[in-house]
């Protein structure tokens, strides 16, 4: 007896123990390496006013105690705790700094232009190498590398390496006509290896001994399950002797020692409404990535620890939130943060950190005193909270009205080569097209007072002139050029899905830009948060729609009836229903004299449709209306913008049952835009438009609003448009209408007038 119950002890010990052992353990932000003490707490801001050029910071390089900056405005060097500064009155070539590297001998100070091609600082004189003097393939510049006695420059037109003993240039990956967009966007080199980042291209290494190139390939997880690709879009490289970094906007892969890929998507961290802008890797077991809201750093590749610093009110408070497996473990409050949330670039300075913003530059410690420190000193001495810092400026002032606001026109097709007294291609002129009608609606904008009723806008356009066809420059060029050089506060432009370079050109520039393509968006313009479609274009005003009839008014079954030019509004449609889970249950195209084949009409009438969803004019959307009730179909009719006009409740009949459309923010739903640009356009023309010109006075429009609404700032800008509802097609989920940061309206018709659908 006694043996059983020592053997029943002696069980239940060991059962005690594994229970112990296997039970699962909760990590603590504190126990895990990367806890409260190694998070940056302590941040210093530098802005124009600590000596600054300007406040958009685009590259940093660190060289043993001096930190030296590339701004919008010139080039700064800090040491000693002093600033100094370069701008054009002092010699540079080029305000926009976007690349930095030092050579390791003579101390030359290799300077990468947004737009102005490369300058090298020697002897306090400034050297300047662009298309037209020198071997330089781009004349926009995403990074420097110096490798012993060679310059290597990633541009927008290939990968340019000069041998500075013989000044010999020679070309990788050249742009040509007769291949793909190719820019490098990104190098980063080791003692062997120089690694090149390539847009819409992936990474390329080049081994120094072989002289040779080789394709670096990594694993990339398929949206919809398929097995593994190539990013879309190849944003930067960071390479170490052991391991690889390499970013896209929504994910990063770490090649381990063994070889081994580690990728992890923002959206298995919990950050699925960000995107990269940015990344800088501390050796082989971490990496800090900028993004559009603050920072996230990744810590160790093995792993799926993050810690994300994030603003969380307009002040400067920010926050520290460490993740794992996109779950909070703990969060940090840190006060004072950085200057600004959108992160430009990133550098390291031993355990001290840079990072370029653009509202300014912040420095983080790690042994400067924490939150928690200032706390226990602020309760001793009868204070509470932390003691107060003082506010660092997050916006420069703004600039005095100047004489006009320049909106600029851009098409990219038509920045091209051509003879004179060449016919001009249909492109150009639509393109013409398009210009006449931006010009249209500025000079409408000021009739009516200009901007606040004081300063006219003024219609700018590329360096040459635009749509003259002249010119040996790429088109993105005339993007940085309208920004920096034309000093626009917005651009119309045309932007296709064949101009994923000039997109992310574009975005990078940081300047509103109103889109009045109809074409489907490029992976790159998806993510931008600078660009925006035109309401009535817009894939996320569609999906909008969708969402409320979904979601608000409980449909399920929608049937799409496509008009004679609305076929994308039907690829929108397709898609986003069945990424609902809810495909249309019909489809029906509209023939070219505006009928539909009674085939059409007997598959619309028996897919048991709740909904008839259409995009069509006034004319025929009540064409379309009449035939459904005089054939007993009663479903909701939900038609474009277009059938607010008072000939479609004249057309429609006196019992048209239930309609729906939606509300066109800021314009007189009275008489339709369409319509009445189309009347302004022959007045002051003499001809009738073509379809393709009321996109661009109606995005021309919405910019002029937002700019009068919001000010000479672009960041203010591009908010306002988001506020409108011409929203950036860089927001990543179609929530904005249900929390009301969108005007999105949507108006039924009721007793032959439209009110607003609150149902």
């Amino acid at each position: 007896m006694g043996r059983s119950c020592t053997s029943m002890n002696l069980w239940s010990a060991v059962a005690a123990i594994m229970l112990i052992l296997c039970a699962p353990r909760v990590v603590r932000p504190d126990e895990h390496r990367f806890g409260p003490t190694r998070i940056y707490k302590t941040w210093q801001g530098f802005t124009t006013a600590d000596g600054l050029p300007d406040d958009n910071i685009l590259a940093i390089h660190v060289e043993g105690d001096e930190v030296w900056l590339g701004t919008e405005g010139g080039l700064a060097r800090y040491q000693g705790d002093e600033w100094r500064a370069w701008t054009r009155e002092d010699g540079l070539p080029w305000p926009a700094i976007s690349a930095i590297d030092i050579h390791p001998r003579n101390r030359d100070v290799w300077l990468g232009s947004w737009g102005g091609g490369l300058i090298r600082l020697s002897g306090g004189r400034f050297d300047h190498f662009d298309q037209l003097n020198s071997g330089l393939a781009g004349n926009l510049v995403f990074a420097v590398a110096v490798v012993d006695d060679q310059v290597w420059v990633a541009t927008n037109g290939g990968l340019s390496v000069l041998d500075t003993n013989t000044n010999r240039w020679d070309i990788h990956f050249e742009r040509r006509a007769d291949t793909t967009e190719t820019a490098i966007t990104s190098l980063s080199a080791t003692d062997r290896f120089i690694y090149a980042a390539i847009s819409c291209g992936g990474v390329m290494r080049f081994d120094r001994l072989s002289g040779g190139w080789t394709n670096v390939v990594a694993p990339w997880h398929k949206v919809e399950g398929e097995d593994r690709r190539a990013p879309d879009t190849t944003l930067e490289v960071a390479a170490h002797e052991r391991s690889l970094w390499w970013v896209t906007q929504d994910a990063v892969a770490h090649r381990l020692v063994n070889n081994r890929w580690v990728v992890r998507q923002l959206d298995d961290l919990g950050q699925s409404d960000r995107f990269i802008n940015c990344l800088a890797s501390r050796g082989n077991r971490e990496a800090w990535l900028g993004t559009q809201r603050g920072l996230i750093t990744l810590v160790d590749g093995t792993d799926s620890f993050s810690v994300d610093y994030h603003p969380i009110d307009q002040g400067n408070t920010w926050e520290a939130t460490i993740r794992q497996d996109g779950a909070i473990l703990g969060r940090e409050p840190i006060f004072p943060g950085p200057p600004g949330d959108r992160v430009r670039c990133i550098a390291f300075q031993g355990d001290d950190i840079w990072v370029g913003t653009s509202a300014g530059l912040a420095h983080g410690t790690r042994h400067g005193k924490n939150l928690v420190q200032l706390e226990t000193e602020n309760e001793s001495s009868g204070t509470k909270g932390p003691r107060s810092a003082p506010v660092i400026p997050r916006l420069k002032p703004e600039t005095k009205t100047p004489e006009s606001i320049p909106i600029a026109v851009l098409r990219p097709d038509d920045r091209t080569i051509s003879l004179e007294g060449e016919q001009r291609s249909r492109k150009a002129r639509f393109g013409q097209q398009d210009r006449l009608a931006v010009a249209l609606a500025i000079d409408e904008a000021n009739a009516r007072g200009g901007f606040r009723g004081k300063t006219p806008f003024q219609l700018v356009t590329g360096p040459q002139g635009a749509f003259d066809g002249w010119g040996w420059t790429t088109p993105e060029d005339d993007f940085v050029s309208a920004a920096n050089q034309l000093n626009a506060w917005g651009i119309v432009g045309y932007l296709g899905r064949d101009h994923r370079l000039a997109t992310t050109v574009a975005t990078r520039t940081e300047v509103p830009i109103v889109n009045f393509s109809k074409a489907r968006m490029s992976v790159d313009e998806r993510i931008s948060p600078w660009i925006f479609r035109c309401q009535g274009n817009e894939p996320r005003r569609h999906r909008m729609l969708l969402d409320h009839l979904f979601d608000r008014l409980g449909f399920t079954r929608v049937a799409a009836v496509a008009g004679r030019t609305e076929d994308q509004q039907l690829n929108w449609w397709r898609d986003y229903a069945r990424t609902r889970g809810f495909p249309l249950v019909a489809e029906m195209a509209i023939g070219p004299n505006g009928d539909i084949s009674a085939s059409g009409w007997k598959a619309l009438e028996g897919c048991d449709a709740e909904v008839v969803l259409t995009w069509c004019d006034a004319s025929l959307s009540a064409g379309i209306l009449r035939h459904m009730r005089k054939s007993g179909m009663n479903q909701l009719f939900v038609g474009s913008e277009e059938i607010l006009d008072d000939a479609f409740i004249k057309l429609a009949g006196t019992e048209p049952g239930s309609v729906l459309t939606v509300a066109r923010p800021m314009t007189d739903e009275s008489r339709p835009p369409s319509r009445y640009f189309i009347e302004a356009y022959t007045k002051r023309y003499g001809r009738v438009p073509p379809a393709n010109a009321f996109p661009a006075f109606e995005g021309t429009n919405h910019l002029l609003q937002a700019i009068e609404s919001a000010g000479l700032k672009r960041d203010a800008i591009r908010k306002r448009l988001a506020e409108m509802g011409c929203t950036a097609t860089g927001e990543r989920h179609s929530e904005a209408h249900r929390d009301g940061t969108s005007e999105f309206t949507p108006l039924r018709l009721l007793e032959g007038r439209w009110v607003r659908d609150d149902r």
